[in-house]
């Protein structure tokens, strides 16, 4: 690309921006083009993620093999030996539409605002060749240039909730096709067949960027509009079905399946996603035996419901949501043998006040079919893991034999302390690419305040609220690549930290990217969380994340004594009788509670290096764990909620409390109004997911004891019964 010299900006330590101009234009998307093919040819060592946009490419690589410094000058270096010769050609691709009508019910809104007859619109629209500039937003979705000046028609002042899948539509000076159903905003003017993604397919995309694309009308009847609602993708079916596994009898707020993410299909709209705590998930898998990329089970703030089928060794990592393995406590961070019949289930009550996401790791692995090389839950386009979604009650979770010796995989522990959570955490960042688009002010309010996590947290990112962040020029820019831990800051002024299933392009000024080795600490905030930010260089960002990964390796997992839980104890006990996992001591006799017993038996435990265990006994529980100076101490049992007391409302997890289904609905329902058990009263909002409040008997609604839209925490009261 003789004469012209891109700019290269970096994006913390495993990313770059190469910037190839400022405005949307076909000769910038050409010299992109040829930049991105370039890249794929030279196949740099440590690089996975090529993504081209409108005016830049977003070169993604793996910080331990690749180093920043030595990438830049090789894209310079091929930037100075590619002329427009070296752009792709690209496929010739007709798309046939049915416009108007059903498929195109917007046809005749862009009609009015053109002031161009229907059939006019359409012959423009399917006479223009168009140009695929990037792909992003959703799996398969294409960023065409190209629409004539004369179809430019401003997008809909109320995005629809769901676009049908293979709509056409005008957004702007734009056009382009839902490949899936989403929301959005452009004006559908009609309705392909064409499957733009099918993940189940040996090429699941129809257009790639460089391609040339025609819309071809076609008349189509009612009778192939079945086939049409079809063209999303079909469902993967999981393999081994019937094969004993883990049944789920209720799926929690949020479980998926999760490894280590899919990289390299960035560039076609697809999210690397995988696990938010990466440290918690491959540190599970060697706890197991497992390679640190198998799949597991991440578990999101209320955990799931899990009935083992066959024995297994698995090892619980990450938050301590309030694990019970048949009713008493688990180790967490080491191995433990579950039998089958045995359920694994968690107790909010019993779940630490810090840490958001827990990781269920099996020996063997689980056995569910890759989709574009990873068993990653994708939950925006609807794919990998079990069907693209959340689990839920009767789903079986299949999962293969155990790697090696049962005996030596419950030995293995930890080399280092596991890590520890916290309610607030300060993130490393690396100012860029785009801190000249903020005000100076700004920027010392950004390093110098802290922001408060939101309940609209998820996958895709953490939602902050704190002062706002002015920009210079206003927030919105030409869209282009997001790298993993970008803080884009939207007009609002709030900042927004994306995270592993971020979308792949965005328009946003990012003021900063946050470094990997922080990441799954802040992935781990709950809402109402703090998080500081701190500005560091390119070079210490790299040096932490190698040390971060280094942390992770082989050494990470040590041979250790296996440890002893369950001994029965009191007048009703069996002799060796169990709880949790079975014993590796001799049967002993049952012995009375007694305070001397209670003591023999705690030190009997803590001798065998056990990590925690319950004492239950009529009348009696006591929960035991390994505290961080040795010795088994008591856990403090957090008082019962509220729930028991049927004449008050109390929230069932943390979250944003609303009174209305929707801004513009009228309430559930109203204080002095009679109610029946079970009945909606509100809805909580968590991690972007809604779940109702429900009364627990029939009476009145005395009042409400909290504000519409207040944080509430678990157990906590929300409105009283008459």
């Amino acid at each position: 690309m003789t004469g012209v010299a891109p700019v290269v900006k970096p994006l913390a330590e495993s990313a770059l921006l190469v910037e190839l101009g400022d405005a949307i234009a076909p000769e910038t998307s050409t010299r992109v083009l040829a930049l991105a093919a370039a890249l794929d040819a030279a196949a740099l060592p440590g690089v996975h993620d090529v993504v081209p946009s409108y005016t830049t490419i977003l070169v993604a690589f793996d910080p331990t093999v690749a180093d920043p410094a030595a990438i830049a000058p090789a894209i310079h270096r091929l930037a100075s030996e590619t002329g427009t010769s070296g752009v792709p050609s690209g496929r010739r691709v007709v798309v046939p539409v049915a416009y108007g009508g059903a498929d195109g019910p917007d046809l005749g809104d862009v009609a009015a605002h053109t002031g161009l007859p229907a059939d006019e619109v359409v012959r423009i629209h399917s006479g223009a060749e168009y140009l695929v500039a990037a792909i992003g937003f959703a799996p398969g979705f294409p960023f065409l240039l190209g629409l004539p000046e004369a179809l430019a028609t401003p997008r809909r002042t109320t995005p629809r909730t769901r676009v049908p899948v293979g709509s056409v539509a005008i957004g702007g000076a734009q056009t382009g096709v839902y490949p899936m159903a989403t929301p959005g905003g452009w004006h559908l003017i009609g309705r392909t067949r064409l499957r733009l993604f099918d993940p189940g397919a040996a090429e699941p995309f129809a257009l790639r960027a460089g391609d040339r694309v025609r819309f071809a009308p076609e008349d189509r009847g009612d009778d192939d509009r079945d086939d049409r609602n079809a063209v999303a993708h079909r469902v993967v079916e999981r393999d081994n079905l019937l094969e004993p596994g883990i049944l789920v009898r209720d799926g929690g707020l949020l479980t998926t399946v999760q490894d280590l993410g899919r990289p390299g299909f960035a560039r076609f709209g697809v999210s690397p996603g995988g696990a938010v705590d990466r440290t918690a998930l491959i540190l599970g898998n060697r706890l197991v035996g497992n390679p640190p990329d198998e799949a597991g089970l991440e578990i999101t703030l209320v955990g799931p419901r899990l009935e083992f089928g066959r024995p297994a060794i698995v090892a619980l990592t990450g938050a301590d949501l309030g694990a019970r393995l048949d009713g008493g406590a688990i180790p967490r961070w080491e191995p433990l043998r579950v039998r089958a019949g045995q359920t694994l289930a968690f107790d909010p009550r019993r779940a630490a006040a810090v840490g958001v996401r827990a990781y269920l790791c099996v020996a063997g692995g689980l056995a569910i079919p890759a989709v574009m090389g990873s068993r990653s839950t994708e939950l925006f386009g609807g794919f990998g893991g079990v069907d693209g979604r959340a689990l839920r009650d009767g789903d079986v979770l299949p999962f293969r034999d155990q790697p090696g010796d049962a005996d030596a995989l419950r030995r293995r522990r930890l080399a280092g302390p596991p890590p520890r959570h916290a309610a607030s955490v300060t993130t490393r960042v690396v100012l860029g690419p785009q801190e000249s688009r903020f005000t100076d002010e700004s920027l010392a309010t950004f390093l110098g305040q802290p922001y408060a996590v939101t309940a609209k947290a998820d996958r895709m990112a953490l939602r902050l609220e704190g002062p706002p962040l002015a920009h210079r020029g206003g927030p919105d820019l030409i869209s282009e690549g997001i790298p993993l831990g970008a803080v884009q800051v939207p007009g609002d002024g709030q900042p927004i930290v994306l995270l592993p299933a971020r979308q792949t392009v965005g328009g946003y000024a990012k003021i900063a990217t946050a470094i990997g080795a922080d990441l799954d600490a802040l992935g781990q905030l709950r809402p109402g969380g703090e998080v500081a930010f701190r500005a560091v260089t390119v070079e210490v960002a790299r040096a932490a994340t190698l040390a971060y990964r280094v942390a992770l390796g082989e050494d990470a997992v040590v041979a250790g004594r296996a440890g002893v839980i369950g001994w029965g104890y009191g007048p009703d006990a069996m002799p060796g009788g169990r709880t949790g996992m079975e014993p590796d001591r001799p049967e002993r006799a049952a012995e009375p509670w007694t305070p001397e017993a209670v003591v023999r038996l705690i030190q009997a435990l803590a001798d065998a290096d056990v990590s925690a265990c319950t004492l239950t006994a009529p009348g009696f529980s006591l929960d035991l764990r390994r505290g961080p100076e040795g010795g088994l101490r008591p856990v403090a049992q957090p008082a019962a909620a509220p729930g028991h007391d049927e004449d008050v409302v109390v929230a069932p997890m943390i979250g944003v409390f609303y009174r209305r289904p929707a801004p513009d609905q009228p309430p559930f329902v109203e204080e002095g109004a009679a109610i029946g058990a079970g009945q909606a009263i509100g809805v909580l909002e968590v991690m972007k997911t809604y779940h109702e409040v429900t009364a627990p008997r029939s009476g009145t609604l005395a009042a409400f004891l909290i504000a519409d839209g207040d944080f509430v925490e678990y157990g906590q009261a929300i409105a009283r019964m008459g």
